[in-house]
């Protein structure tokens, strides 16, 4: 039987875009719950949709509606990993969706899906007592804004006046701030590949490029960014960066990169010029991984999950990690920390749209500001 599938591409940039095509495939390995059991039928979930040319403008989403086959006529629960790939601008982004989950029950924000309430095929029905009929899955695959870094021989000035390698700098090192004013720790480094930003850039001609091009650098002492509103708009609580031009911008792909989060004023040198971790020290994040809740990989994923799910979840996560870092309550951490790196569960529907609701609070708090960005 035909299953209509929903999937939204977001994004979250404020710059227009352009979608060339969109294609997705799933892991064969993945079950249909029939029922908010734990019965399971393999259901056959393969599926292409092409179109062109299709404009997607700054902070908007659109819609890609796929129909496809499944061995039941109910729908429950999906585990599994979705592997979708959208061609934007001619440069194609892979998006991983794992464990995806799709309640017939009341609707619930998610990262990865926003589930429709049952008892009806179509959308609108809403909560008609719980029924199990053929319902849309939404999966939510963002275009956005994640926290990418630095090469791995980038130069990091070290509290005792000595450099290294920013691949060689261990969790516990000390590093000195933005302007040599005081000495951090460093909490947690980040090593991902990047697959996003495919730009590397340098702001001296001494320097062959190696920040993203996303990542900010101290100018004069100033805060500042390839792309000021951009930048903004994907890390408002930095404030506003002045503008940097770069002197070389070169094409990446597959670059493994690093960033380091330090606590104090959060900002360490980098190939002689100040940067910020973005992230902070990463509070609860990075906390949890130090004291054993999570996984490295598990808190990068968290941290990919929700920078790449609109503003309101970027901002929120932030926020409540910085909060749940400082109050530093370990049974609660460990709970909620279980609870992020888990499948997705009400529980962490709930988490989830908690942050978002932070998030949409702070955007309106900074739009208050009125920043000339």
């Amino acid at each position: 039987m035909a299953t209509p599938i929903t999937f939204t591409i977001f994004n979250n940039s404020s710059t227009a875009a352009t979608i060339d095509t969109f294609t997705f495939t799933d892991d064969p390995s993945i079950v249909h719950v029939a029922t908010l059991t734990n019965f399971g039928v393999v259901g056959d979930f393969t599926g292409t949709f092409t179109t062109t040319n299709t404009p997607l403008a700054g902070d908007s989403q659109i819609d890609f509606i796929v129909n496809y086959t499944t061995t039941t006529n109910v729908v429950g629960t999906y585990t599994g990993t979705i592997d979708i790939s959208a061609t934007l601008n001619s440069v194609v982004i892979p998006i991983t969706v794992t464990n995806a989950v799709a309640y017939s029950l009341t609707p619930m924000a998610n990262p990865n899906f926003t589930p429709i309430a049952g008892g009806g095929a179509n959308p609108s029905s809403g909560g008609g007592g719980g029924g199990f009929d053929i319902i849309p899955f939404i999966i939510g695959a963002a275009l956005g804004i994640p926290v990418d870094c630095f090469t791995p021989d980038t130069l990091v000035l070290m509290a005792d006046g000595t450099t290294k390698n920013i691949v060689d700098v261990a969790i516990g090192e000390q590093v000195l701030n933005h302007d040599q004013s005081q000495i951090n720790t460093v909490k947690f480094i980040e090593k991902v590949l990047d697959t996003h930003w495919s730009h590397l850039y340098s702001p001296s001609p001494k320097l062959v490029p190696f920040a993203t091009i996303n990542h900010p650098l101290y100018i004069n002492n100033v805060l500042s960014s390839v792309d000021p509103k951009e930048h903004y708009e994907a890390y408002p609580w930095l404030g506003p960066t002045a503008k940097l031009t770069p002197v070389a911008i070169v094409t990446t792909e597959n670059q493994t990169v690093y960033n380091l989060w330090v606590d104090g004023d959060g900002t360490y040198i980098v190939n002689g010029y100040g940067t910020t971790s973005i992230m902070n020290d990463g509070a609860f994040l990075s906390k949890s991984a130090n004291d054993g809740y999570l996984t490295p990989e598990q808190v990068l994923e968290i941290l990919a999950a929700h920078a790449n799910n609109g503003r309101a979840l970027r901002v929120g996560s932030f926020l409540v990690n910085e909060f749940l870092g400082f109050i530093d309550i370990k049974p609660l951490s460990k709970a909620i920390a279980k609870s992020l790196s888990g499948p997705n569960t009400i529980l962490k529907g709930l988490l989830v749209q908690g942050m978002r609701t932070v998030g949409l609070v702070a955007n309106l708090i900074y739009k208050a500001k009125n920043y000339n960005v």
